[in-house]
């Protein structure tokens, strides 16, 4: 004859390792949002968006805006507080918003590439002058670090754009007209 056991065995691994439920960890995603989304940590994501920092941060906010994540926060018992917090982090990552820091920092992707080329020319026009014409590899060399440093720029502005875009696309999900139409929402 076997005895039933109500209690869970003494030690279980997998017991030790396992998350507790979404709608048991809402608030620390909501704190876990609000210090991604300062305004310092935006500006800095879109003057590097191509740092690692920035790649993993960009991952983080991904991972606590799942559907399910939204859900859990809207069907929490603290859900009117939570749709307000979600609408104003939206409101911050609004078109209106990141348009002008976006523009910030293309600016000073600007000036920064024009402050290069004008270090590269005078540069380039000194290794002419003194140029031995039967060995032009250091010039050509000069040219190709110059085309790198310019690339680099280009892909850094590209970035700054996804980024952007990225911060957009958030924002009108967390949108009040979706925060309320959102299905589950109490």
């Amino acid at each position: 004859m076997s005895t039933i056991h109500s209690e869970p065995p003494a030690h279980n691994p997998l017991l030790l390792n396992e998350q507790p439920p979404i709608g048991a960890r809402t608030g620390q995603i909501l704190t876990d949002l609000k210090a991604l989304l300062t305004k310092d940590n935006i500006d800095q994501l879109l003057r590097h968006p191509n740092a690692a920092s920035s790649t993993k941060a960009l991952k983080k906010l991904g991972d606590l805006l799942t559907r399910e994540k939204i859900t859990a926060l809207l069907c929490a018992p603290e859900a009117k507080a939570y749709a307000r917090t979600l609408v104003e982090m939206g409101m911050q990552l609004k078109e209106d918003s990141i348009n002008p820091r976006l523009k910030a920092v293309t600016v000073d992707l600007i000036k920064s590439a024009r402050q290069e080329n004008e270090k590269r020319h005078f540069d380039l026009i000194c290794m002419i002058a003194t140029i031995d014409p039967d060995n032009d590899t250091a010039l050509w060399s000069a040219i190709s670090d110059w085309q790198q440093s310019m690339s680099k720029l280009h892909h850094r502005a590209r970035g700054c754009e996804r980024t952007a875009k990225t911060f957009i696309d958030i924002g009108s999900r967390l949108s009040k007209s979706k925060i309320d139409a959102w299905p589950g929402a109490s």
